[in-house]
């Protein structure tokens, strides 16, 4: 795995998280909705589920919603620290406005005041000096 892969792999835990959080409240809305009218017309198939077998579904849900970031979580910390032990500061901003904040090369430019091509080249000094575990 390269040093860009590695680093990467914060932002993509990000977005896996916010994932789940996103399914973890659909289906808490979906159990939690309330249907006030009743259609007598409407056949339905199966066993209804009964609120406690919903809340226990929703419980088994959560519980490995949980564990799966937590282990995002360990990634994303991982990377942190890798971040961290980058000696030089401008490597390290740069390689933290990238990798944890998502900027583009063009937004961390503007933000160090730098061109984009002199971004581009302390980037690559930057992945180089990465020490991976």
């Amino acid at each position: 795995m390269t040093a860009k892969e590695y680093l990467s792999r914060y932002l993509a835990a990000n977005r896996e998280i916010d994932a789940l959080l996103d399914q973890r409240q659909q289906l808490w809305d979906t159990i939690t909705r309330v249907t006030t009218t009743l259609h007598s017309d409407t056949v339905q198939g199966g066993q209804p589920v009964s609120a406690s077998e919903a809340l226990s579904n929703f419980m088994d849900l959560e519980n490995m919603i949980f564990e799966k970031i937590t282990a995002l979580t360990v990634i994303m910390l991982e990377v942190e620290q890798t971040i961290h032990t980058v000696d030089d500061d401008k490597h390290r901003q740069i390689l933290r406005l990238r990798y944890i904040g998502g900027k583009t090369f063009e937004e961390i430019a503007d933000i160090m005041h730098y061109s984009w091509r002199q971004i581009c080249r302390i980037h690559g000094d930057a992945l180089q000096s990465i020490r991976m575990s």
